[in-house]
C-alpha cells in the first residue's frame, strides 16, 4: 500500500508540475530538461514498484506513451504559457528508460526474488 501511495504522490506532483500555468523558474541553463527527466524517472520507478504484478510490457508501455502525450497535453491545457517541445519529450522518455534500467538493477541484484516474479522487468 505504501508503494501505491508513493506512486500516487509522485504522479500528482508530476502532473501539477507539467500542467500548472506558470513556467518553472530557469535556475540554470537546461533546468527544464533536468526537471522533465527527474520527474519521469521518479514517477516511472515508483509506478513499477507500486504495480509489480502487472505485466512489465504494460507498465513500461504506458509510461513510454505518457512521455510524449503529457508534453502534448501540456500545450493543450495551458496554450498561453506553455508550449510543445520535442526536447522535453526526449527528456521524459530518457527518464522512463533510466527508471527501467534502475528497476532491472534493483530486482536483479538487490532483490533477486522479484526478478523471477517480474515478467520482463
Amino acid at each position: 500500500m505504501l508503494r501505491i501511495l508513493l506512486f500516487i504522490t509522485c504522479f500528482v506532483v508530476v502532473c501539477y508540475g507539467l500542467f500548472r500555468p506558470e513556467v518553472p523558474p530557469a535556475i540554470f541553463r537546461g533546468a527544464d530538461r533536468v526537471m522533465h527527466f527527474s520527474a519521469f524517472l521518479g514517477v516511472s520507478f515508483s509506478a513499477r514498484l507500486a504495480f509489480p504484478k502487472l505485466p512489465a510490457w504494460l507498465v513500461w508501455g504506458l509510461l513510454l506513451a505518457f512521455a510524449p502525450i503529457s508534453e502534448w497535453l501540456q500545450s493543450v491545457i495551458q496554450p498561453v504559457n506553455r508550449s510543445f517541445n520535442w526536447l522535453d519529450i526526449v527528456a521524459n522518455t530518457m527518464g522512463v528508460l533510466t527508471a527501467l534500467l534502475c528497476y532491472v538493477i534493483y530486482v536483479k541484484w538487490l532483490h533477486p526474488r522479484l526478478f523471477n516474479q517480474d515478467h520482463g522487468h
